[in-house]
């Protein structure tokens, strides 16, 4: 195999920079929590029902502060395994809580938590990679407390088994370009060895 050229150098510099750039950009992530509680959403009661809160944010809006981290949420949606989804309609944040080692999801517009989720994992948990699943005690601070959502309020009476699930979403625009990068980078590997 010949020696690599200044020109190949070059593109593998290019080629090493475009790909760290992707590394330390933003991107969106997905945070799931799973749960059984009772409580109601809008006009339907529930009892010993999995629930689901799915919320997605930018790892770019990760707020630290002197508790833990929280980032707001771009979209927070509830669905009953008895059927109705809905999306919150409050000022909805992931939240870490370094101090109690616990993960959840909170209602800043009304600034009232939703639910937490103890573990001893959730303290040091960066809000910006994926984890999980993450399995604990959950709690239901502010219990009859009502979050608005798109069918009505949700009030969260009690919750019991939970997991918690981070998720990073790979950004199609820097996975093209490496992509791309990586393409352009073997073509001219094959057209130098086909000229050798």
């Amino acid at each position: 195999m010949p020696a690599p050229t200044t020109q190949s150098r070059r593109l593998l510099t290019l080629f090493a920079t475009l790909a760290a750039a992707g590394a330390v950009h933003a991107v969106p992530i997905t945070f799931t929590f799973e749960a059984v509680g009772g409580g109601s959403l809008g006009t339907q009661g529930f009892a010993d029902t999995a629930l689901t809160i799915v919320t997605t944010a930018d790892t770019d809006d990760v707020v630290v502060g002197p508790n833990g981290r929280r980032v707001a949420n771009a979209t927070a949606w509830i669905t009953l395994a008895s059927g109705p989804t809905a999306q919150f309609t409050g000022d909805i944040y992931t939240v870490v809580n370094s101090t109690l080692s616990s993960v959840g999801v909170s209602d800043f517009a009304v600034n009232r938590a939703i639910l937490f989720l103890s573990h001893p994992d959730a303290g040091a948990y960066d809000l910006a990679s994926s984890t999980g699943p993450l399995t604990g005690t959950a709690f239901a601070f502010n219990t009859g407390f009502q979050h608005g959502t798109t069918l009505g309020p949700l009030v969260l009476n009690e919750i019991s088994a939970a997991s918690f699930t981070a998720a990073v979403v790979p950004e199609p625009a820097s996975a093209a370009l490496l992509l791309a990068g990586g393409a352009a980078l073997l073509g001219w590997r094959r057209r130098v060895a086909a000229a050798a």
